[in-house]
């Protein structure tokens, strides 16, 4: 059985066949929502992060949204394996009950955070000489601009409703957010801008800690951020409602970076654009965005190997 799958864009795969896979050109790393999924990419990652990027000079900029962005921060780490291990041992023993509240859920959320990420974690992210981190998250928007977690609900079902008619009906109640390490130029951000309109604000060691809270803020669980440091008020939430799976155009045919790549290590070998489409089965086929895109997601044979036949969401 193999247990990997690997998936190319057309031009990615014509490079690949002439080049072999040469990790210079590999610019991007967009890191998906989806909360406990994540766990089966753990070792993955392990594996990846102990023999690629050893040497690399290039900036490499990691995106991320949601549980995403506690994954790329990880990887950003001094010591990104050990880094990973505290990250899945805290996430693995934190308990929930019945008897949580939206309150409560909120405080182990940030205490988990504190605990993860600890006084230097950002400092450490923001000057890693190579890795650059930008994270998702959205600003709720005219009915979604309501803060409380509940009262906000008639504003997400309207723009679930408007998402199934048009993904670009989102601009209407949510305005996206990217928080970047500002070191480089931000290639990909006039490709990013041809989805949704998207602000810009520099990610900070003081902002750190709310950004990451903000980008998996899922709405009826945990609190919003209502203020993060240089982006002014929120309410801020789970930067997977625009950008779940990032099916988003990183990289075209054109100009210095035709020859780069995004390098996607995924839990699914299908792309969801954002968290309303997974209700809606709405997949990512032949999307013009995956041209430059290589895939490693686990196999179909080894998913249906797993109990329930399926990666673990809870």
């Amino acid at each position: 059985m193999k247990a990997l799958s690997i998936r190319a864009g057309s031009g990615a795969l014509k490079q690949l066949q002439k080049e072999g896979l040469d990790e210079d050109k590999i610019a991007i790393i967009p890191a998906a929502s989806g909360s406990a999924k994540w766990l089966a990419l753990a070792r993955l990652d392990a594996a990846i992060l102990g023999h690629m990027f050893q040497r690399r000079t290039r900036p490499l900029h990691l995106i991320g949204s949601s549980i995403g962005a506690m994954r790329i921060s990880y990887w950003a780490r001094q010591d990104p394996i050990a880094a990973l291990n505290t990250f899945e041992h805290i996430y693995v023993h934190a308990t929930y009950g019945p008897e949580d509240t939206i309150q409560s859920i909120t405080e182990k959320s940030l205490a988990m955070l504190d605990s993860i990420l600890g006084d230097t974690g950002p400092d450490e992210i923001l000057s890693d000489p190579v890795k650059r981190v930008h994270i998702m998250a959205v600003r709720g928007k005219g009915p979604t601009a309501i803060s409380h977690p509940t009262l906000s609900i008639p504003g997400f079902a309207l723009s679930f409703l408007a998402n199934a008619i048009d993904r670009k009906t989102l601009k209407h109640f949510f305005h996206r957010t990217l928080f970047s390490d500002m070191r480089d130029e931000i290639s990909f951000l006039p490709h990013l801008k041809q989805d949704l309109p998207t602000d810009v604000y520099a990610l900070t060691a003081q902002n750190y800690k709310d950004v990451v809270m903000a980008s998996g803020t899922i709405p009826r669980l945990i609190e919003p951020v209502m203020h993060i440091d240089g982006a002014g008020k929120g309410p801020f939430w789970d930067g997977g409602i625009t950008d779940y799976h990032w099916d988003s155009p990183f990289i075209r045919e054109d100009g210095q970076q035709r020859e780069d790549l995004i390098f996607y290590p995924h839990f699914y070998e299908t792309i969801t654009p954002g968290w309303f489409d997974k209700h809606l089965k709405r997949i990512a086929r032949n999307s013009p965005n995956h041209d430059r895109l290589l895939l490693l997601a686990p196999s179909a044979d080894f998913v249906n190997s797993l109990p329930l036949g399926k990666i673990p969401e809870r």
